[in-house]
């Protein structure tokens, strides 16, 4: 093994992981600029930033449409919606926080490994990780979690590692937990598992040291004021507990029980980490796209070997890298947090330094051939994904689960081919996409709501409803725009789980060609627009 490959002498420093933190921030403002529409979520918060004003927004916990955002976030967000009525506007927070997130890991990364090249490969990871990526420019505060989390993380390991701690860092410990938590409500998470293994330190050295008493004060204080003043009074909370009721550990823990826990490991991998689902081990991939499963495989035997490593040599920066998650995991288990992909964001830096201590494992005992080959597999899935992200930029990942959203698209269409007497027909679920891009846009025109409802027995009453709402609509004479959801198409229906699942704009495009005529169609990944006339 070269002792020059384990050092980081000055000599070997060409700035590579600078030129990765450049190229990451580029891919970010490629797909910021590139401005695709926003999705379902990202309008129903959109809606609550242009509605109310500063003050107004800052001080109401119970955001309109099941919505929710730590203070601090909204602050920034809506700060910069005062550059104008762009939806990159309204991203441009979250972008910025992913951007300073590259730098924070990389500043993190020196603190834990001496290699040079080792740096520059997590570093890699963590900047191509397409999860990162694509939440990284969306009006959402998972970037938030992920630069919170990250700056605590450098915050404690720095602390850790200091002999004798001076007044700074006490106070850039203290500072990243108290204020850190009106960002993130995902730091909760790690403040209390780093909270705690502070603590056992503290109680292993039997000594007392005040300043980190005060620290660890100031943490509990920040968290109290939060839930009291933002969580406690927030009525959305038991929406969003109810309606992620499915990603909550089951128990008592059953034969399907065991197959969730084991599926989720692994799940665990495939969102937060970094991966697409279709690319899971789990899920049938096309062969056009297997040889990428060598990915997910090697990097689930790096995590392992980087847990035996940090186990053997480094117990602390295994506590470190672990500790968050398990609180994550009790709290979900408490029916308190689902344990699922974006809300698991948070946890990528660690899993990318576990990965990374992996690496380092490998180098040490199977020579630099095994470590070479690692890290060719493991970069493999984000690079590939990460080109593809940018020749086609509203996807990631090779998946339409990442893709975003049209309908602004969808809304300008029919602003720009709407005759005075067309009428528009919107489904339920994108009325509130209307709602801002109309606002936004001002399109002179108002569209008709259908009023269809989830309250169905069985498939067949569905069938009719939607049937019935085609046949009306399509009674007066003249053109109407059928505007339909591409997303969520599958519909299960209780207490008949024998009922196969239907298409919903299948049953519309059926509807449409038994009573009219489709004049024209306008395709894209949220929603297609039918232009229909009466037969």
């Amino acid at each position: 093994m070269s002792a020059s490959m384990y050092q980081d002498n000055s000599k070997q420093r060409f700035g590579y992981d600078t030129i990765i933190i450049i190229v990451g921030i580029f891919i970010l403002l490629f797909h910021l600029i590139d401005n695709p529409s926003l999705w379902g979520d990202e309008i129903a918060l959109a809606l609550n930033i242009v509605k109310y004003d500063l003050p107004t927004l800052l001080t109401t916990p119970s955001l309109d449409y099941l919505q929710s955002a730590p203070p601090g976030y909204l602050f920034f967000v809506k700060i910069f919606s005062y550059l104008g009525p762009h939806d990159w506007c309204l991203r441009l927070a979250a972008t910025l926080a992913t951007a300073f997130a590259f730098w924070t890991f990389n500043k993190l990364l020196k603190l834990l490994f001496e290699a040079y090249w080792l740096r520059c490969v997590v570093l890699l990871l963590f900047v191509a990780s397409p999860t990162v990526l694509f939440h990284g420019v969306e009006l959402k505060q998972y970037a938030f979690d992920l630069l919170a989390n990250t700056l605590l993380l450098h915050a404690v390991v720095h602390f850790l590692q200091q002999l004798r701690p001076t007044l700074k860092d006490y106070g850039y410990l203290a500072a990243v937990g108290l204020g850190g938590v009106w960002f993130s409500n995902a730091l909760y998470f790690s403040l209390a598992g780093l909270g705690i293994l502070l603590f056992v330190k503290q109680w292993q050295k039997k000594t007392i040291d005040k300043l980190l008493w005060v620290v660890l004060g100031a943490w509990v204080l920040g968290i109290l004021a939060n839930y009291v003043l933002c969580v406690l009074p927030n009525k959305n909370v038991a929406g969003f507990v109810v309606f992620w009721q499915a990603e909550f550990p089951p128990l008592p823990v059953s034969a399907a029980g065991l197959r969730w826990y084991f599926l989720r490991i692994f799940f665990l991998f495939d969102n937060a980490f970094g991966l697409s689902s279709p690319l899971s081990l789990f899920v049938k991939v096309s062969p056009k796209w297997s040889f990428l499963l060598c990915f997910n495989y090697a990097a689930f035997a790096l995590v392992l070997l980087g847990l035996w490593h940090l186990w053997r040599q480094k117990k602390w920066l295994l506590g470190i890298f672990t500790l968050p998650l398990l609180v994550a995991y009790a709290l979900a288990l408490l029916q308190k947090y689902p344990f699922y992909e974006r809300f698991l964001l948070f946890y990528t830096p660690a899993l990318y330094a576990i990965i990374g201590y992996g690496l380092w494992w490998c180098w040490q005992n199977g020579g630099r051939w095994a470590a070479q080959v690692a890290t060719f597999l493991l970069l493999l899935y984000p690079l590939s994904t990460t080109l593809w992200a940018v020749l086609k930029p509203n996807t990631f990942a090779l998946y339409e689960g990442y893709n975003y959203g049209n309908l602004r698209e969808v809304f300008t269409h029919i602003s720009t081919q709407k005759q005075p007497n067309d009428r528009v027909y919107l489904v339920k679920s994108l009325y509130y996409g209307h709602l801002y891009y109309n606002q936004q846009q001002r399109y002179p025109w108002q569209p008709i709501m259908d009023q269809r409802t989830e309250q169905h027995a069985n498939e067949q009453d569905y069938l009719r409803g939607i049937e019935a709402q085609v046949t009306q609509a399509l009674a007066p004479l003249g053109r109407c725009f059928f505007v339909c959801t591409t997303a969520n198409k599958a519909r299960y229906f209780t207490p008949q789980p024998t009922v196969l699942p239907y298409k919903e704009e299948e049953a519309f495009v059926q509807s449409m060609k038994k009573h009219g005529r489709i004049l024209s169609t306008f395709g894209g990944l949220d929603a297609n627009v039918y232009l229909v006339v009466a037969k």
